[in-house]
């Protein structure tokens, strides 16, 4: 899970930021922190990187740049709909403008600059909200792993191939269209959440998304996928892979 601070008061931006890693610390909830210092260059990346459905986007209302924080949230919502977006704002007269744009955020944080404590408990009750949604996600067909003391929730569509760690078979790594990550599960025991058709789980160290292929180089070895990840492979691993796609 992704979360991105897009705030432009240094102060309040510093303050927001701790709520946010307090808040998650507290839930048990691993997370990605992004705090954005260059809006400009995080709206250019906007364009280039996949937004998922539970990343999370705290932006202020009232940004002191061309594009507002209303600007880059219809930014946000046109490539994904479905993440978390919050606004921050002391400006409760803008919800006009939000609705008739329909951006539809999944709420409100109240900044009293006079009382910035007051955020610390609105995030506290978002990432609890935030945390109930994924765990009810999980119940209708993804995945929740123990990690440690911490949950981790994936989204199996955001999933692109699961390897076994090199030098740890009790090991495994996620490589999602996002991120990666190492988790604390033998790849047999994964390949048992994995009964849709488009995981490939007949192999002996990886589990394979094959709606995420973009090319299978069978001279090379190498399979390749979106989001740039390549994945080197014996002839007799890819000759099996190529057969399953060709059955």
């Amino acid at each position: 899970m992704n979360i991105f601070l897009i705030e432009d008061d240094f102060l309040h931006r510093e303050f927001i930021e701790n709520g946010i890693l307090t808040s998650t610390q507290k839930l048990g909830i691993v997370s990605e922190m992004h705090t954005i210092s260059s809006i400009p260059s995080f709206v250019e990346q906007l364009e280039t990187v996949p937004v998922m459905d539970n990343d999370i986007y705290f932006l202020d209302i009232d940004l002191k740049e061309i594009l507002s924080g209303i600007d880059i949230a219809e930014l946000i919502r046109r490539k994904n709909p479905h993440c978390y977006l919050y606004f921050i704002t002391a400006f409760k007269n803008k919800s006009i403008e939000i609705i008739n744009r329909q951006i539809l955020p999944s709420g409100y944080l109240i900044k009293n600059p006079d009382n910035l404590d007051s955020i610390s408990e609105q995030l506290l009750s978002t990432f609890k909200t935030i945390q109930e949604k994924e765990a009810q996600k999980a119940l209708t067909g993804d995945i929740v792993l123990k990690n440690g003391s911490e949950r981790v929730f994936l989204r199996k569509k955001d999933i692109v191939f699961i390897q076994t760690l090199k030098g740890s078979k009790n090991y495994s790594e996620i490589n999602c269209k996002n991120r990666s990550l190492f988790v604390r599960y033998p790849i047999s025991v994964l390949k048992e959440l994995f009964e849709e058709t488009n995981f490939y789980t007949n192999l002996k160290s990886f589990i394979i998304n094959t709606n995420e292929i973009t090319l299978i180089d069978r001279k090379l070895g190498i399979i390749h996928f979106d989001y740039g990840y390549e994945l080197y492979a014996s002839k007799k691993i890819i000759d099996k892979l190529l057969k399953h796609l060709n059955s």
